[in-house]
């Protein structure tokens, strides 16, 4: 082979080699790796000594580093006369005074403790007299070498505003500390690009930093530049790890940095996870090229502008290798896109104890934020594009959510439902209309809804096939029927199927009710109730679920919550604790068009008793009733929320009456004080109140909600009224809103003498405020997993005055939570 050859054989054999080096995670045996474990500083001036507080962690074979950066006239000032933490003394490292000047002088020099005591303890300093300036700060770290610090090194200047001390690293793993001191007054130092700098203060006279640093063995440098040029000091000393055989792992990328979309003048976030043994450093690119101070995990660019269009990276390195992320591509848009769910989160099954991890991924200009939710409340500090649960409970069951954020707009994924199963074994019973009470329930032998009932164990699941089942007599779930907390009875639509209990052939009468639900945790969903002769559903006991039902053409209230007996006078009694859940009630109506509602929790219910999800529009007398008498005294407190009230007082097929009450929400009666809560409901189009308290003065919390269109107030509450209200849209209502108690600030607009009222703002509310007010055609419909589908139905515009208008701050006025 000729010379040409063999040197292009040789050069392409260690780019072989290179390239094998970039593409392998190593792991290295070596000592026990060195670990940051925390810092704390100080700065002063004119002062005899000083002190601070400094946290140790417990890990072992622990080291204190101080580093002292401090100036004045007089070199005998400067000398350290004590230095202790908790009392006990720290030694100085052998050859790591630097001093810079002649006439002021700038010093910097590092002292050690040995295993210092973990626990807060105090740092004290004393030197030989007042000095001029101090700027010092102390450093703790695990997996040292319990002996002194035996490699030092120093430099110093005169002029300049940059240092650097090359210094001998014998020991893979091995870390630097350093200390830099500047004679600029409020210096700022910045660490060198191989080093991580963990503190740095300034002060009129002067300025101090120190840093840390994990290079590959041999003769390394380290560099500090200061913000002005003046006279410079450094220290660095050499720590070795302590002896243990831990295997030091090379980084792996684990998360790569994403490409995004951001616009001009905008700021864009690029992050990074890796795994591998700390401590890991972090050098970022721009085109290929090394970011200067661009050193941690994630890198900020603050006013984007077309120059910084281009591909980022990040190089993660510690003792044992390096890691190269892929590029992320920086766009810089002149317009501002609002965020869009390009995939939305899935729903999930898991039994008790498991985990769950729910994402979206989202398009939009940056910088995208998140916020999950679950139930609609915000889930605190789940602000990731995923979150996940583990060890679920029974209790993490339901609706999980984001709320995706930037500069211009908002966007809200769809529910994803988890479902945590109990992991019991139960049972499954089949019913549909041609059951016999003879059949063993089988889903080629189907049983009778009341052999069902009869048969059920607590966890086992009645499935109902679809159709009609006509029914003349109430189909009775009697008291002590229960099922469990974690193992609920439960009667549900089989797959899509729709079950229909047709009570028509019932005499109206008040004992004839479609289902007496007087047990405990039952559980009903997807079946529809109709034509009852008095209460679709009356519910009588406690902790029941009742989902996705449809109640119409009772001939009383479609579902109905109160004592299941006369006799049973105290509220400890009344059923309490149930939800009624993405329900639908409609065209229900007494013969005396009076008395029949949507839904009522009313004269003798419980506490705990929610409402969510819910829709009730066209019965004959109100949407919600949660009517108290002074006979019985108070009922419970009851949560409504995300419901809907619309066209009460008139059925569907225009019937209508002069004698009903027509309210969307009628929030109680008689005087008989209960404070309730209503939060983000919607009423428009009632027969005569939208929202009211109809003579309950209690505290009732009424928060953002929307109410338009009614035919007298859509707000009505009275004279004596100790409710508070916040965050409430009123709008274009037939009689002035009337809404004594306290409104809180500015965040309601309530509708006034037919103008918009703003308690003394300036917000005014107008239709241009919201997308569309008009209903959609054919009723509303549901989102997979049941919540109300309102498309862009209340939502307001950008840059309607409800936008941000609410509290707390960010918070949107009225029911939706447009951006």
């Amino acid at each position: 082979m000729n010379t040409l050859k063999l040197t292009r054989f040789m050069a392409k054999s260690v780019r072989a080699l290179l390239a094998s080096f970039v593409c392998t995670a190593f792991a290295v045996s070596t000592s026990a790796a060195i670990t940051f474990d925390a810092v704390a500083s100080k700065a002063a001036t004119n002062g005899s000594n000083t002190s601070w507080s400094h946290t140790t962690g417990s890990g072992t074979d622990r080291i204190l580093i101080v580093g002292l950066a401090t100036e004045d006239t007089s070199t005998s000032v400067l000398n350290v006369s004590a230095i202790t933490y908790g009392g006990v003394a720290l030694t100085a490292v052998a050859n790591s005074t630097a001093t810079a000047g002649s006439s002021t002088y700038d010093r910097t020099q590092l002292f050690y403790l040995l295993n210092p005591a973990s626990g807060t303890n105090t740092i004290s300093v004393t030197w030989g007299g007042a000095v001029n300036g101090i700027s010092a700060g102390s450093t703790s770290l695990a997996g040292v070498t319990q002996s002194a610090p035996s490699v030092a090194a120093i430099n110093s200047t005169t002029s300049g505003n940059t240092i650097s001390a090359n210094i001998a690293v014998a020991t893979a793993g091995s870390w630097l500390v350093s200390v830099a001191n500047s004679g600029a007054s409020n210096a700022t130092l910045t660490a060198g690009s191989t080093q991580i700098k963990r503190w740095g203060l300034g002060q009129s006279n002067s300025g101090g930093a120190g840093s840390t640093a994990s290079p590959a063995t041999g003769t390394v440098s380290t560099s500090w530049t200061a913000s002005s040029s003046s006279q410079l000091a450094l220290s660095v000393a050499v720590l070795t790890p302590s002896s243990g055989g831990t295997t030091v792992v090379a980084p792996a990328i684990t998360t790569q940095p994403s490409s995004q979309t951001v616009t001009t003048g905008a700021s864009a976030t690029l992050s990074v996870a890796a795994s591998g043994t700390a401590p890991l450093s972090y050098q970022w690119r721009f085109n290929g090229s090394a970011i200067s101070g661009a050193t941690s995990a994630s890198y900020t660019l603050s006013n984007a502008q077309s120059a910084n269009a281009g591909s980022y990276s990040v190089v993660v390195s510690n003792s044992a290798g390096s890691a190269t992320s892929n590029n992320a591509t920086l766009t810089i848009s002149s317009t501002a896109t609002a965020p869009s769910i390009t995939t939305q989160p899935a729903s999930q099954t898991i039994n008790v104890g498991g985990s769950a991890t729910f994402s979206v991924t989202a398009s939009g200009t940056a910088t995208l934020t998140y916020q999950w939710r679950f139930n609609g409340s915000n889930i605190s500090g789940a602000t990731g594009s995923s979150y996940s649960l583990s060890n679920a409970q029974t209790a993490a069951a339901g609706n999980y959510s984001v709320v995706v954020t930037n500069s211009v707009g908002t966007a809200t994924s769809n529910n994803a439902v988890l479902t945590v199963n109990t992991g019991s074994t139960a049972g499954v019973i089949y019913v549909s209309p041609t059951g016999t009470d003879a059949n063993p329930g089988t889903i080629s032998a189907p049983t009778t809804l009341t052999a069902a009932i009869a048969e059920a164990v607590p966890g086992d699941t009645i499935y109902l096939r679809g159709g009609t089942y006509n029914l003349s007599a109430t189909v009775a779930i009697a008291f002590g029927n229960n099922g469990t907390s974690a193992n609920p009875k439960r009667i549900f639509a089989y797959q899509s199927e729709v079950p229909v209990l047709n009570f028509s052939a019932q005499a109206t009468g008040d004992a004839n009710r479609g289902i007496h639900l007087f047990g405990n945790y039952w559980h009903f969903r997807g079946v529809t109730i109709q034509g009852a002769g008095d209460n679709g559903m009356l519910i009588g006991g406690n902790n029941n679920t009742i989902e996705l039902c449809t109640f119409k053409n009772n001939r009383d209230s479609g579902l109905q919550i109160s004592r299941r007996a006369s006799t049973l006078a105290n509220i400890a009694d009344w059923p309490s604790n149930n939800l009624i859940l993405n329900c639908t009630a409609f065209d229900n109506a007494d013969p005396g068009a009076e008395n029949a509602d949507g839904f009522a929790c009313k004269l003798t219910s419980g506490p705990g008793n929610v409402f969510r999800g819910c829709i009730a529009h066209n019965n004959i007398d109100d949407g919600w009733d949660l009517y108290a008498n002074t006979d019985t005294g108070a009922i419970g407190t009851v949560l409504i929320e995300n419901c809907i009230a619309y066209n009460n007082g008139v059925l569907t097929n225009g019937g209508t009456s002069g004698s009903g009450d027509k309210n969307g929400f009628k929030l109680g009666g008689s005087g008989v004080d209960v404070a309730h809560t209503i939060r983000r409901c919607i009423a428009f189009g009632n027969g005569q109140h939208g929202f009211t308290d109809n003579n309950n003065q209690g505290a009732m919390t009424v928060l953002n909600n929307t109410s338009f269109n009614n035919t007298e107030t859509n707000f009505n509450w009275r004279t004596g009224s100790t409710a508070t209200f916040t965050n409430n849209a009123s709008y274009n209502s037939g009689q002035s809103d009337t809404t004594n108690g306290t409104l809180t600030g500015t965040t309601n607009l309530f509708w006034k003498n037919n103008v918009s009222n703003n308690n003394g703002g300036t917000k005014v509310i107008s239709a241009a405020d919201f997308q569309t007010l008009t209903p959609p055609s054919g009723g509303f419909t549901r989102n997979s997993d049941g919540s109300i589908n309102l498309g862009n139905f209340a939502k307001l515009v950008s840059g309607s005055d409800l936008v941000n208008g609410g509290t707390p701050s960010g918070t949107d006025i009225g029911a939706v939570e447009s951006f």
